[in-house]
């Protein structure tokens, strides 16, 4: 009986060797996306702020990618290394005031430039306001009339859009329901002692405070008969 011809099939079932994907014929620059600071986004001075973007590319991955981030009003801000699934973070602290324009830039390995931008507002605290009573030596008939004496700057807008917070005092005592600009008459008596302090409020922050103050004379303006010569 003749021996059974076995054939070797071992070259028939060895793995294929592994075959690279081909790069993309043309590169492309990297793709960026800011998604912080959001649309309206404000801080105020002095409070740090995490700037997000995600990045990604054609052929190389994301921590290869050069990274940077800038802006129109405080220059060059740092670099960073993107993580591995392309998110590119900075924190950065004392911003200039203003409304900064913050772009993130990345670079490829041939030195493609990709980029894309957000907008953050950077608020600063209004100026203390000016301010004083009038008049000056009030009889118990007069109103105070609490009158700011200068415009109160503001370092974001213009003082026309400050709104003012009034608060008045009676011989050292808050009156709650006193939240303007002036004391009625009637309100008032011979010998106490009167303060108003304001402050501006721009929207987000209020400036700090300023006050004046009036003793309510003891005497009464003397009244006149109309049928009467002086």
């Amino acid at each position: 009986m003749e021996s059974a011809d076995w054939t070797d099939t071992a070259g028939d079932t060895a793995a294929p060797d592994t075959v690279s994907a081909p790069l993309p014929e043309v590169n492309m620059p990297p793709a960026v996306l800011v998604s912080s600071p959001s649309p309206g986004m404000a801080i105020e001075q002095g409070e740090s702020v995490k700037l997000v973007g995600q990045v990604s590319d054609d052929r190389d991955a994301a921590p290869e990618l050069a990274c940077t981030w800038s802006s129109n009003l405080d220059g060059p801000l740092g670099s960073t290394v993107p993580l591995e699934g392309g998110l590119a973070q900075l924190v950065v602290d004392e911003l200039s005031v203003g409304q900064h324009i913050l772009t993130l830039e990345a670079f490829d390995s041939e030195g493609l430039r990709g980029s894309a931008q957000g907008v953050l507002l950077v608020n600063g605290a209004p100026s203390a306001p000016s301010v004083l009573i009038s008049p000056a030596n009030p009889l118990a008939e007069d109103d105070l009339v609490a009158e700011l004496t200068a415009d109160t700057s503001d370092p974001n807008r213009a003082a026309s859009a400050l709104t003012y917070e009034w608060r008045w005092s009676r011989n050292g005592e808050s009156v709650a329901d006193l939240i303007g600009p002036v004391v009625p008459a009637d309100r008032t008596s011979p010998g106490e002692s009167w303060t108003v302090r304001v402050r501006a409020f721009d929207g987000f922050v209020f400036s700090p405070s300023s006050e004046a103050s009036v003793n309510v004379d003891d005497e009464v303006a003397p009244s006149r008969d109309p049928e009467v010569g002086p």
